[in-house]
């Protein structure tokens, strides 16, 4: 995970203590050193959908999460994080895709600095005594957009949706512990070759604060349904390894292809995508596509995206492909996440690149 090599580049700069908050406003993240590279998320969520009555509906979701409030990139500290009390982080992309019979539906997270709504989370220290973050209380207020087309549904939030929970920091002996690893040796291994040192992911088990209506998309002021419960655990993610196998800045667009390889023994159902930061704009490949990966096989996918910042490419622009795999049950679940910036491309001359 690129993340982990640019987070030890930075460790030799000064500290400070990022993401300290005395209340919820903050402001918007750009993307930058953050987390959960190495988790995902299984929601369960219960609507009461208008005119039909309660439908359960299983999600799988991955995503990344910048730190808020960090002023200086050439000072940033992995350790300052760790040992804040208090550390604030912003969603640069949350995406979650399950199955209704055989229909996809989709929850794509609003983001600060794209929508009038942004999702972020907040984490908070319960072990004062020690000085260190972890163990911890997340508080998540997240913003999503909803579509069931076989119910013609595309409703989202007004208010957000508040899920609370305790977290702590993913370590190996989470991946030694985790049943799906214990099957599967080639992945656990690969997974802690893949690195968490230096990585920041928190996991746990994270419940609904109150119930929360879902407007309608064409019409704020219909109510299409209501989220009565829903619980979200993260755990690390397993099966799928994504590689960049090229990033390339030519001009003004940054050029990548991805290398998705299913490191199981079984087909695997898939949603695949691609998404981008404030600060690079996709023009080709953003989006989703749901895949059939076969068992120990790989397929690719290949993005262009736009600069749309001041000066050259930097870390604030951030690319981001992940996979989510669409099983219901939590023991067949795969997922993977990658996550690059300014410092993972190489600049190629426009006239000597290859088409």
């Amino acid at each position: 995970m690129r993340v982990n090599r640019r987070t030890f580049a930075k460790g030799v700069g000064g500290g400070f203590l990022a993401g300290m908050a005395t209340g919820l406003p903050i402001s918007p993240a750009l993307a930058k050193p953050g987390g959960h590279l190495h988790a995902d998320h299984y929601c369960l969520g219960i609507f009461d959908i208008s005119g039909i009555g309660p439908v359960e509906v299983i999600l799988n979701g991955t995503g990344y999460a910048s730190f808020n409030n960090v002023a200086n990139y050439d000072s940033f500290r992995m350790a300052d994080i760790f040992s804040s009390r208090t550390v604030t982080m912003g969603w640069e992309v949350n995406r979650c895709y399950g199955l209704l019979g055989e229909h996809l539906v989709s929850a794509t997270a609003f983001v600060p600095g794209r929508s009038r709504y942004g999702s972020v989370n907040i984490i908070t220290t319960e072990n004062r005594e020690t000085g260190s973050l972890f163990p911890a209380r997340m508080v998540n207020m997240l913003h999503f957009l909803i579509e069931i087309p076989a119910m013609g549904l595309r409703m989202f939030n007004k208010d957000p949706m508040v899920l609370e929970g305790d977290v702590r920091q993913l370590t190996v002996d989470d991946i030694n512990a985790d049943p799906r690893y214990a099957a599967n040796e080639p992945a656990r291994l690969a997974r802690i070759d893949g690195g968490l040192a230096g990585s920041f992911d928190p996991i746990g088990t994270h419940h609904l604060a109150r119930p929360v209506q879902f407007v309608s998309v064409e019409d704020e002021t219909t109510v299409l349904a209501t989220l009565v419960n829903s619980t979200i655990e993260s755990l690390p993610s397993y099966g799928i390894d994504i590689a960049m196998e090229r990033g390339e800045i030519r001009g003004n667009r940054v050029h990548v292809d991805y290398t998705i390889s299913n490191l199981t023994d079984t087909p695997q159902d898939v949603v695949m995508y691609l998404d981008d930061s404030r600060y690079l704009t996709l023009v080709e490949g953003k989006g989703t596509r749901r895949r059939t990966i076969g068992a120990n096989a790989q397929i690719s996918a290949s993005g262009i995206a736009e600069h749309t910042g001041r000066g050259e490419v930097g870390q604030t622009s951030c690319l981001f492909c992940g996979v989510n795999g669409l099983a219901t049950e939590r023991s067949d679940r795969v997922a993977g996440f990658h996550y690059s910036d300014g410092s993972d491309y190489t600049t190629v001359a426009p006239d000597l690149a290859p088409q």
